[in-house]
This record gives C-alpha cells, sequence and structure tokens, in this order.
C-alpha cells in the first residue's frame, strides 16, 4: 500500500470515528492526510469507495488476526474461544476501527455481496462453525446470527469499555465467551 493511501485511509478513520460518515468530508481527509483531493481521487473513485476500501481494510486485519493463532484442528471450544478472544483484544486495541466498523455495519454500504468478499479471510473461521453444526454441538442458524453472538457482542462490549463502562479485564472475557458459548450450542 503506497504511503498515500494508507495516509488517506488513516485520516479517513479517525475523521469518522469523531465526525461520523456524514461529518467527514473529503477535503477534511485531504487536510488530515496532508494531501490534495484530487490525490484521494486517484486512489479512489468516490468517498463512498474510500468508505468500502476501509472498511475491507479493517475486516482483513481483523481476519489476519484470527487466523494467525487458528489451527483447523483446534477442539471446537478452544476455537471458538481462539475467534473470542481475538474479537475482544482487536476491538479494545482499536477503539477507532471498532467505531468505524459499527457505523459501517449500520450504514446503506452494508450488503451480503461485500460481507462475501471476505469469506476466504475467515474460512478456517466458516470451517469451524459448519463443523459444530454438523457434529450437534452449536444450533443450526444462520451464519449472520452467529455473527451477533460473537462479533458483534464483542465490538459492543469494547464499545463500552473504551467509555469507561466497564473494565474487560480477563475475568469479564472468560464470563463473556462462557456465556456467549452457552447461548449458541445445544
Amino acid at each position: 500500500m503506497s504511503d498515500k493511501r494508507h495516509a488517506i485511509l488513516d485520516a479517513t478513520l479517525t475523521l469518522v470515528a469523531q465526525h461520523g460518515f456524514h461529518g467527514t468530508s473529503m477535503s477534511m481527509i485531504a487536510k488530515a492526510a496532508g494531501v490534495s483531493a484530487g490525490i484521494i481521487y486517484h486512489y479512489f473513485d468516490s468517498k463512498d469507495a474510500l468508505m468500502i476500501a476501509l472498511y475491507s481494510d479493517i475486516k482483513r486485519r481483523l481476519g489476519h488476526e484470527i487466523i494467525a493463532g487458528f489451527a483447523d484442528d483446534m477442539p471446537l471450544r478452544d476455537g471458538f474461544r481462539w475467534v473470542m478472544l481475538t474479537f475482544l483484544d482487536f476491538y479494545t486495541r482499536r477503539p477507532h476501527e471498532t467505531a468505524f466498523v459499527e457505523q459501517f455495519a449500520n450504514s446503506p454500504y452494508m450488503t451480503p455481496h461485500l460481507e462475501a468478499e471476505f469469506a476466504d479471510d475467515y474460512a478456517p473461521v466458516m470451517a469451524l462453525i459448519e463443523r459444530a453444526i454438523h457434529e450437534g454441538v452449536l444450533k443450526p442458524m444462520p451464519f449472520e446470527m452467529i455473527v451477533i453472538f460473537t462479533s458483534d457482542i464483542a465490538l459492543t462490549l469494547a464499545k463500552k469499555h473504551t467509555a469507561g463502562l466497564l473494565v474487560l479485564n480477563d475475568a469479564l472475557k472468560n464470563l463473556v465467551i462462557r456465556a456467549c458459548w452457552d447461548a449458541l450450542t445445544i
């Protein structure tokens, strides 16, 4: 990734976390990134394309962190624990990414087609879920519902942690992981 493209994405992330999608203009991004508005359009066709590219970048980084410590032959519960810990740690360490992902998920940008683009990045996790359902460990439900009981809960808790409304320590992480596991298992 070029330095200018990276600077544009970083500036966008910071500004959207502070001002939201609609409150962040291309001129604000250009100024914060130290580039001209024309340079932004060299890398991204539109503001929409920029927002989608930033979301894709975040989703791929998260996927890579999950896969980095994941093994296909992990016991189901260990794999679930790893995924949940990675979600919790990623979102608590990266409050701007957390704010951006939440805004993006609740925007017209979010489409099934876009989410399908990340299938390869999360393939081992998908295989774990399919195996758990096939073996009768997890309740048979759409993958999107499982995301609500995992990633979405981790994101919400990380926001509360960042806001100082709770301390997401190891004991609380373990409690959350057990609660999510209990909610999803038969």
